[in-house]
């Protein structure tokens, strides 16, 4: 199950980071500029990784796993 996420987790990084990507384009009114795909690339890195732990430890939780102190 773990796997099969982590493989459905690839693409949904890349759309989220062309989705940011395309976003900050349009709000900066650029067709094409490294600084913002490098911005784009910084802010959604961070975020779909969180995502991504959250997801992570509710399915642990829901396999009945313990988390001990």
């Amino acid at each position: 199950m773990t796997i099969l996420f982590i493989i459905l987790f690839i693409p949904f990084l890349i759309g989220s980071w062309y989705g940011l990507d395309l976003l900050i384009k349009k709000i900066m009114k650029s067709k094409y500029d490294r600084r913002y795909t490098i911005i784009s690339f910084a802010v959604s890195i961070p975020i779909v990784f969180i995502i991504f732990i959250y997801i992570l430890l509710s399915l642990a939780s829901m396999s009945g796993a313990e988390f001990k102190d």
